[in-house]
């Protein structure tokens, strides 16, 4: 029987069953990725860390913080993906200088982001963990409040997120 000349193993391509991806980040969220990746990519093998399935075959690591000896650990690894909006917490000196990192953005995350960061700085400019606090405490006293005039915010970061 003649070989396709345009089938991926004829043309060096390995056999999609070799490429699997490998999520290490939360496991509840793992989950959903795996549930997508079963109706949306059904013949890539996904597992959740710490099953990896032959790591010779994986291709593809999403993961918060990756495990530590990446290129023993998965030695055919083609691409690093961050589960967040940055890479700072990657240990980039301990990964191949050939292997890509990358970052997920999603279109709500900018503004997901702007909310956060603004209820985190109204809850200190208004002195929101001393009350809590008190609170706790069973203690009312009132806290001198500040002019937000007299306040500095900084934004630290010049990326998407900055």
């Amino acid at each position: 029987m003649a070989r396709d000349r345009n089938h991926p193993q004829a043309l060096g391509y390995a056999r999609l069953s070799a490429t699997s991806f490998v999520y290490k980040a939360d496991p509840a969220r793992g989950r959903e990725w795996a549930s997508l990746f079963a109706r949306h990519a059904p013949d890539i093998p996904f597992h959740i860390w710490p099953e990896t399935g032959p790591r010779e075959e994986v291709r593809y690591l999403a993961a918060w913080m990756p495990p530590s000896g990446i290129p023993k650990t998965f030695p055919n690894l083609e691409i690093l993906i961050s589960v967040g909006a940055g890479i700072d917490q990657f240990d980039l000196s301990a990964l191949p200088e050939q292997l890509p990192v990358v970052r997920m953005t999603e279109p709500g995350i900018a503004g997901s982001m702007a909310e956060y960061v603004t209820l985190a700085v109204l809850s200190l400019h208004r002195d929101l963990p001393a009350y809590i606090n008190h609170q706790r405490q069973k203690i009312w006293r009132e806290i001198r409040l500040t002019p937000a005039s007299r306040r500095r915010v900084g934004v630290m970061g010049l990326g998407m997120l900055g």
